[in-house]
């Protein structure tokens, strides 16, 4: 990343660390955006792109999501989503396939309560518990909620999951919530999963 008059842009490097694309993708996005933005934004220096940090969203977020295998591609994948919701469920005595059945029926409150108007997504891990017997999952959720609304979901969330955790996610989370919920991504591809009620495309 290099900083020009107070002002930070990215090198394809960055962007390659932070986003799920190829260095061939990398310059099909910039060959179809350069035209739309000015050079005070997105500039090639010596042969180098740069690009202003408040547009690389626009121009490189994946909204495909990564093939279950393509785990590299997944870890950095949620981290270009704007999670609204972190937690967790910890059941006394589940199994993974209980576990799934949990994540699926919370995805299901979300839809059948909000679904109609808004994009919702739900990302979620299954961890093994400490003692190594039965499992738990960690989630973070996107969608957007006012105050009411977010105090009804997780009154009904309480209701319905026993030993949970349901929180907004926090600004001062940063990407360590994401980070955290996913600490177990990859170890088994069952094991994570992302649902959504939106057809996601290239």
């Amino acid at each position: 990343m290099k900083t020009i008059n107070g002002q930070n842009f990215w090198e394809k490097k960055d962007i390659l660390e932070k986003y799920p694309i190829s260095e061939r993708t990398f310059f099909t996005r910039i060959k179809k955006y350069k035209s739309q933005f000015p050079q005070t934004l997105m500039n090639n220096k010596n042969s180098f792109w740069i690009i202003h940090e408040t547009i690389i969203n626009d121009i490189f977020k994946v909204i495909k999501r990564p093939k279950k295998n393509e785990i590299i591609r997944w870890k950095k994948w949620i981290k270009t989503i704007q999670w609204n919701i972190f937690g967790n469920v910890r059941p006394i005595e589940t199994n993974v396939v209980g576990n799934l059945i949990m994540m699926e029926f919370l995805f299901k409150i979300l839809n059948n309560k909000f679904g109609n108007d808004r994009e919702i997504g739900l990302f979620y891990c299954i961890e093994d518990n400490k003692s190594g017997n039965n499992q738990h999952s960690h989630f973070l959720i996107n969608i957007e909620l006012n105050q009411r609304e977010f105090e009804l979901l997780k009154d009904e969330v309480f209701n319905t999951f026993p030993n949970h955790f349901f929180e907004k996610y926090k600004t001062s989370f940063s990407m360590d919530g994401i980070t955290y919920s996913s600490k177990t991504l990859g170890n088994d591809s069952n094991r994570f999963g992302f649902l959504s009620n939106k057809i996601v495309t290239t």
